[in-house]
């Protein structure tokens, strides 16, 4: 078709980012990761502990957490911090799934509508990360000492540009 290769538009949407690190944890500790290759609008955060090394027996095992917060300069992005179980009660709403009820998973959304947003590539809000943010969370009483993997996978803004038959994702 000769249209296409003039058709151009560029496509609001949503790309992951991820930051992991790999750090010892023990119990009722309050650590903090630098959330530093997260820039720019934020819909929501990801965020799973799990036992390091990542093994293919231990990929679907999350560790609890007691508390977690998104803090930049001592100033929460929550207002408070999330729990282990309120959590679960906002995912479960978000998603309308037991994934999280099930799971040790952490979402944390800056958006009323989540899902929706990422279908449409809209944005029924978001927070804008600048790098230096850190997650702030607590470990709970029972953990056992070890080395564990901490992702964080950030679903940021982008947009599709479409020119000459070509997409391209930029941020």
């Amino acid at each position: 078709n000769t249209m296409i290769p003039r058709f151009q538009s560029k496509i609001p949407g949503w790309q992951f980012t991820r930051v992991q690190d790999s750090i010892a944890l023990s119990a009722s500790n309050e650590l903090k990761v630098r959330l530093s290759g997260i820039i720019g609008k934020v819909m929501g955060l990801f965020v799973t502990v799990r036992s390091a090394p990542n093994t293919a027996t231990g990929q679907n095992t999350f560790q609890a957490l007691a508390d977690l917060d998104v803090k930049l300069s001592n100033e929460s992005y929550l207002g408070n911090k999330m729990t282990h179980l309120s959590n679960k009660i906002e995912a479960a709403e978000l998603f309308n799934n037991l994934y999280f009820v099930n799971k040790d998973v952490y979402f944390i959304s800056f958006s009323s509508n989540p899902v929706g947003d990422f279908a449409s590539g809209s944005s029924s809000g978001h927070q804008v990360f600048n790098g230096e943010e850190l997650l702030v969370f607590t470990t709970p009483a029972g953990l056992s000492s070890g080395t564990f993997q901490i992702d964080v996978e950030a679903i940021t803004a982008c947009h599709f540009n479409v020119a000459k038959g070509v997409i391209e994702v930029r941020t």
